[in-house]
Order: C-alpha cells, then sequence, then structure tokens
C-alpha cells in the first residue's frame, strides 16, 4: 500500500508482497477497508511505541531533534516512495468515513506530542510551532519523493534540528 498507494494497490499485490496465498488475505480480511484499518492501526501503533521510546529522552529539544532523526531515518525510502505516514493520510483525506477520521488521529497524534514538547519549553506558540515542525518534515518527504533524492531529507533535517536548537530557552528567558 505504501510503494502503490491505497487506491492502487490490490489485495493480490498486497498477499504476494506478504509471500502468503491470496486466501490468506480474504480470510483475515473480509474486506479491503478491513485491511487498510489494520495498515492505519499498525502504523498508529509504531508512531505510539516510537513516542514513548522519545518520551525516555531528557530534554524536550532533545526529544523533538531525535524525533527529526527517526523520520528522517528512511530518506532513502522516502525518496523512492514517499512518507509512509503521509502518504495514508493523503490517500485516506479523499473519504468521508472512519478510515479517514483514523489517518487524522494519526496526525493528530504526532501534533500532539510535538505541541507537548514545546509547551514543555515555555512556549505560548507551541500549536503553531507543533504544526510548523509536522509541515517541515512533510513538506520535505513530499520534495525527496518528487525528485527522488534522499539528501533534501538530510538536508532539511539538519535545518529543523538547528530551527529547534533556537527555540531553547536561555537562562535570560527561563
Amino acid at each position: 500500500m505504501h510503494e502503490r498507494g491505497i487506491e492502487s494497490a490490490t489485495l493480490n499485490d498486497i498477499a504476494k508482497a506478504s509471500g502468503v496465498p491470496p486466501g490468506n488475505i480474504y480470510y483475515h480480511f473480509k474486506t479491503r477497508d478491513d485491511l487498510i484499518a489494520a495498515v492505519v492501526d499498525t502504523y498508529i501503533a509504531d508512531v505510539t511505541a516510537m513516542l514513548a521510546g522519545l518520551d525516555a529522552i531528557g530534554e524536550p529539544v532533545d526529544r523533538l531533534k531525535a524525533l527529526v532523526t527517526a523520520l528522517t531515518a528512511n530518506a532513502g525510502l522516502a525518496a523512492k516512495q514517499g512518507c509512509p505516514i503521509g502518504g495514508i493520510c493523503t490517500d485516506l483525506s479523499r473519504r468521508d468515513d472512519t478510515l479517514h477520521q483514523m489517518s487524522t488521529a494519526l496526525l493528530s497524534k504526532l501534533i500532539a506530542w510535538i505541541r507537548n514538547q514545546f509547551v514543555e519549553l515555555g512556549r505560548d506558540d507551541a500549536d503553531e510551532l507543533s504544526y510548523a515542525f509536522l509541515a517541515s518534515y512533510q513538506g520535505i518527504a513530499l520534495l525527496t519523493h518528487a525528485f527522488d533524492n534522499p539528501h533534501l531529507m538530510e538536508r532539511e533535517s539538519q535545518r529543523i534540528r538547528s530551527w529547534i536548537d533556537s527555540l531553547r530557552p536561555t537562562a535570560a528567558n527561563s
């Protein structure tokens, strides 16, 4: 689904990529939407686990920079197939159903976590900063994919880290 998109990937494509007979796919997922929901649930679980791991890092600035590292770790894959989270959320945004709501919940989970880091930094503009952070990442993921150039993501991740450092409270304003 990541490689071809939600609407283009067939259940037979998925069975072939999974190395299982198509009947097994149909047995476990009665409908295509059931399969898509399972994919979104997997993304939600993966993001939840990633954020829980990042919560163990001491300072919010360091947690945010670690998130940048985690999000950009697969720049080569993003160059070839795009961001899996952004891709599925874009595909599902065209729908008006539970699957669209699930994908929105996935992005909302990320935004809320990022926002909490900025709140912990004492930022009054935490909402705006959280959207700017995720927009920077999603924007560079799109460009990385469009130009098939992982170096774009690597370079932008450095800029985002520098931006985060610039938001670190100083002794004068803390």
